[in-house]
């Protein structure tokens, strides 16, 4: 079975060690803007040219938080491409929710109930998405962060490591909340947040 993986970062790697774990039988071809493709590797370009020929069973993507915005590009041209979820069976539900397509759920991942997760979403490890919220398209949210109950998460989010959203807030498209960070009150579109309490700044570098 040749499975895609788009985007071949340090992100891509860990996406293909998690399917590897689940089937050691898959055989990968990457797509990635990298000049040096070697064995395996396409350019970004040409993966509508296999999807085109139908020559690979399904894709995942492999990109981070650092290419959300092309991430949201190339998920306009699956709408009919077989693009699973990857759910870690370490994750905690009682199954009462939704969920779009080509999201990446990790191990020891609370989702609880009566939440919508959009398409093209990460949850990484020891996160918590608590009852009734919502996460929209091509948001990624760093291990061990909380959103809390009834929060609403725009596209295209950036949520760090140990952050936490509290209870009904609303979070706009494209926000960068950096690691920690503690929100207590809605954010535009576009805000860069940090510190506890929440404060937001012109710009936040994420490395």
């Amino acid at each position: 079975m040749k499975i895609g993986i788009i985007g071949y970062g340090s992100f891509g790697k860990q996406v293909e060690h998690y399917l590897t774990l689940r089937n050691k039988n898959l055989e990968f071809i990457y797509f990635d803007d990298t000049h040096d493709l070697g064995h395996n590797k396409k350019s970004f370009n040409s993966y509508h040219r296999f999807l085109d020929q139908n020559i690979i069973s399904s894709y995942y993507l492999g990109l981070g938080y650092k290419h959300l915005d092309l991430k949201n590009e190339i998920m306009k041209h699956f709408a009919d491409v077989n693009m699973p979820n990857y759910i870690h069976e370490e994750y905690k539900t009682n199954n009462h929710y939704k969920i779009g397509k080509g999201c990446f759920i990790f191990p020891n991942v609370t989702i609880d109930t009566n939440v919508t997760i959009g398409s093209g979403v990460v949850i990484n490890i020891s996160s918590t998405i608590c009852h009734d919220s919502i996460i929209g398209d091509c948001s990624f949210i760093a291990p061990n962060a909380t959103v809390c109950g009834g929060v609403v998460v725009g596209k295209k989010c950036f949520i760090g490591a140990g952050a936490v959203i509290s209870n009904g807030l609303k979070v706009g498209d494209n926000v960068t909340i950096g690691a920690g960070t503690i929100v207590t009150r809605n954010l535009d579109d576009g805000a860069n947040a940090i510190g506890n309490p929440v404060r937001t700044v012109s710009k936040l570098t994420l490395e």
